[in-house]
């Protein structure tokens, strides 16, 4: 017996998703596809394998029903064509964004980057606070530092490139920043104690994920690590699992893939005791 699953997925990075589908689970064939999702057949026993292993490249992952001809007046259906929806039963997992939304951004916000963390902590449900001390290396312009200085955390932010002066014009008395290379940053140059490390950085994979592990040891007690990693061609799938790897002797890695991101994916990193 066989089942048809669907694969919701961004503008333009089909491929991507073709690709991570061949690599993690082989045993799908492609059935149909449009500029919304693709539709895979496998067997009817398939869904256990997409939950525990879901694709980062999918907004939402899903078990087709049936075709009808009318739209359905409940349940979960996409429109195929004119005269054609096909209902789906969504399959639960903790990276769907499909109903994730870009919010508007106030006018003095200074990049779009603050969509990747305000999507993120959405996903996961965490709130920062006043009593949060979060390091961000790539933090210029200011995009991700505006969201996290607009909930009162404390932050260093890390980057040689210039700040937008609104950051330390609203929040200066919470906002240091570091105008060094992360490749430079001693222990000594950061605060004694850190809550959440966030990297925005313009690197590639490995050198990201080494950066990041090397500046979350510093601290004990994190709570945890939020990265953006680049994946621009499709033999960075490839890697994904190396990266994983660089932190999952002490950390929890989720890693999933964001409306604000392009050609790229974001891990969330949390220690493996909490």
């Amino acid at each position: 017996m066989n089942d048809f699953y669907l694969f919701f997925y961004h503008e333009k990075l089909k491929d991507l998703l073709l690709e991570e589908i061949k690599l993690k689970h082989p045993k799908l064939r492609l059935s149909f596809s449009n500029k919304e999702f693709i539709s895979m057949k496998g067997p009817s026993s398939y869904e256990e394998q997409l939950t525990s292993n879901p694709l980062i490249f999918a907004r939402r992952q899903a078990v087709f029903n049936e075709k009808s001809q009318e739209k359905p007046s409940a349940g979960k259906f996409v429109a195929v064509s004119e005269n054609q929806f096909w209902s789906y039963r969504t399959i639960s997992t903790s990276v769907d964004t499909f109903d994730i939304e870009e919010v508007e951004l106030a006018q003095e916000v200074p990049a779009r980057a603050y969509h990747k963390i305000n999507q993120a902590f959405t996903l996961f449900n965490i709130e920062l606070s006043s009593d949060d001390q979060v390091i961000e290396v790539g933090s210029a312009p200011g995009g991700i530092s505006y969201y996290v200085l607009e909930r009162g955390a404390k932050l260093v932010s890390i980057d040689p490139a210039k700040m937008d002066p609104i950051i330390s014009e609203k929040f200066g008395d919470n906002f240091e920043h570091i105008k060094k290379s992360v490749f430079d940053i001693t222990r000594a140059q950061l605060p004694k104690h850190c809550d959440w490390l966030i990297s925005d950085l313009n690197l590639n994979g490995d050198l990201n994920t080494n950066q990041s592990r090397r500046i979350m040891d510093f601290y004990k007690d994190i709570k945890g690590g939020f990265l953006t990693i680049k994946t621009p061609v499709l033999s960075d799938l490839e890697k994904i699992d190396l990266w994983v790897k660089n932190f999952s002797d002490k950390y929890d890695v989720t890693v999933f893939h964001l409306p604000s991101h392009r050609r790229e994916i974001g891990f969330m990193i949390r220690p493996l005791n909490k």
